[in-house]
Formats: structure tokens, sequence, C-alpha cells
């Protein structure tokens, strides 16, 4: 999902799904949301070994992810989604905040929400 053009590459995502090496293999989806410069990236790195982008500011924009081989039984694949962090400043845009924590919210099996100190009375409201 490209944050700055807010444009999915949905053929390419169709051709992925429906592609024999994943048809019907069990993957586990993971994702994480929380606002800007709250260390969802390094989190990330940390306990999967991802090595998705880091800096302060917006590094993430939109939405990545990386397809890891499990080794736990119950799943062949873990399927991590990193997010662009909401509430920022650069963007100011809480309508696609909202598609940011649907898109995490629909897809994931497991759902981080990764805060620096508490969450804030913003936050509360769009995930309610």
């Amino acid at each position: 999902l490209n944050g700055d053009q807010n444009y999915m590459l949905v053929e390419f995502l169709k051709k992925v799904v429906e592609c024999d090496k994943f048809f019907q293999k069990r993957i586990l989806v993971i994702s994480i949301i929380g606002p800007q410069n709250s260390g969802k990236s390094t989190l990330l790195n940390f306990l999967f070994g991802c090595l998705f982008n880091v800096s302060d500011g917006r590094c993430t924009r939109g939405v990545y992810g990386t397809l890891l081989k499990s080794s736990l039984p119950e799943y062949e694949y873990f399927l991590i989604i990193d997010s662009e962090g909401i509430q920022s400043i650069e963007k100011g845009d809480a309508e696609y905040d909202r598609k940011i924590i649907l898109f995490c919210l629909a897809v994931s099996n497991i759902v981080i929400i990764n805060v620096k100190d508490q969450i804030t009375d913003a936050m509360k409201s769009m995930l309610e």
C-alpha cells in the first residue's frame, strides 16, 4: 500500500495470493500500528529479524510487509506488516489513519499496538 498516493497494487496482490507457492499455506499475519516515531519498525526488526528501514520522522509510507518462513508447526509462514505511523505531523490526515488501522485489523491475525507512553484519547477514539 503506497502511503503517498494511497494506492494498492491489487493485481500484484491477487497474483501473489493465487500463486501455487502460497496457495493453501498456513500463514500467520502480524501487523503493528501506533503513532509516528513510536518504534514500530525497530520493534518488528528486533522481534522477527526483519529489515524494515528505521529513522526519525516518517520512514514507513503506507504499509510494508515481509514474509518469513516459520519454525512453528502450526504455521508455514509469518507475514509481518509494518504500517505508517498514525497521527503524523507531516500527513495530518485522520481519515488516512483510519484506513491504515482498518487495513491492519482486517488482514491480521495479531495486531500489535505500539505506543511510547500511554494511549492518547485521539488514538483510543480511532481504535473504538
